[in-house]
């Protein structure tokens, strides 16, 4: 327990720094200068994700392996990296200028159709094989689920539509609303589990840790939403007040357009999608009989075990922020 705590937090202390690093590069990089496009879009924030798909994607690579599947890594891998910093890449307009060049989605799917073409001719190339099948559709897995799923969180932080300090602080938000579904799980689980979610995939999971991530993401949701109102009543009047609730606005403003209904519901979409993230991954280490996707990090095992949630949250909270209610 105090092992997981404890690199809980190291995690969670090392991506704020990052996300602090990636905002304020977007606000202070001169307008004129070089790469000015690419670093408002984001800079530590896409290259940390394409870092984590990587470890993942290798961790992956692994289970498959020991699962007696042949994919084809190199291919999932490059394919996974390419999906993953392509919106950074179409936000920065270094892919094209019209709009649907910039916004990225119909690169992710010019992407996905190579990824098809080259599995192909990679498969053909290594010969008919009684498990091509399922060699081929284990490639597609590495890429479609490290690659495109996690894209759509960089989708959010390159969105043209809302400052670039903004984007960063709200990919951080995010991860907080979807983490806290986890802590909340871990909690309420090991304090009051009684009846079993899912035992055939994870029989340490139970129906009252799933109740408590629930609420755990749509707390974290609702305090994301009120944390203005709160600062603005609490704060002391002083010469500083201003600037504290500038900064404060930044990093609030795409929770403060939302309803309070918008807020819990947010918080238990990315509970729910969270959690089968997390079953689907406990699926994989079953199939090949392993706890952890690796050893990385005590208390946790591997990156795979690590990002397992918000690689399934991701496409979701895209989905609801831009398409369903258009509030970035």
């Amino acid at each position: 327990m105090y092992q997981r705590v404890l690199y809980g937090f190291v995690a969670i202390t090392t991506f704020l720094c990052f996300v602090v690093l990636d905002a304020y590069l977007a606000v202070s990089w001169p307008s004129g200068a070089p790469l000015s496009e690419l670093v408002v879009r984001g800079t530590f924030i896409p290259l940390l994700f394409a870092g984590l798909v990587l470890a993942a994607g290798l961790e992956m690579v692994r289970l498959m392996r020991a699962a007696g599947l042949h994919p084809h890594a190199i291919i999932g891998l490059a394919m996974s990296l390419i999906l993953v910093l392509s919106p950074w890449l179409c936000a920065a307009r270094l892919l094209g200028s019209s709009p649907s060049d910039v916004e990225g989605i119909r690169w992710q799917l010019i992407w996905l159709v190579l990824l098809v073409i080259a599995v192909a001719v990679a498969q053909l190339w290594r010969g008919v094989t009684s498990g091509a099948i399922a060699d081929v559709g284990a490639t597609w897995m590495i890429a479609v689920y490290l690659g495109l799923f996690p894209s759509f969180a960089v989708q959010l932080r390159c969105n043209g539509d809302i400052p670039g300090e903004a984007a960063a602080w709200l990919v951080l938000s995010f991860l907080l609303v979807t983490k806290a579904s986890d802590i909340g799980a871990y909690l309420i689980g090991s304090a009051l589990g009684r009846h079993k979610l899912a035992p055939a995939i994870s029989p340490g999971k139970s129906v009252e840790g799933a109740v408590g991530a629930v609420l755990a993401s749509a707390i974290v949701a609702v305090i994301l939403y009120k944390l203005y109102f709160i600062a603005s009543v609490t704060l002391p009047y002083d010469s500083d007040y201003l600037i504290r609730l500038e900064r404060l606005d930044r990093v609030t403003r795409v929770f403060r357009s939302l309803e309070l209904w918008q807020a819990i519901v947010f918080g238990v979409l990315m509970s729910i999608s969270g959690q089968l993230g997390d079953l689907l991954e406990s699926g994989f280490k079953r199939a090949v009989g392993r706890k952890d996707s690796a050893a990385v990090l005590p208390g946790f095992g591997g990156v795979l075990d690590l990002i397992d949630s918000p690689v399934i949250a991701a496409p979701v909270a895209w989905f609801v922020l831009t398409v369903w209610w258009d509030v970035v």
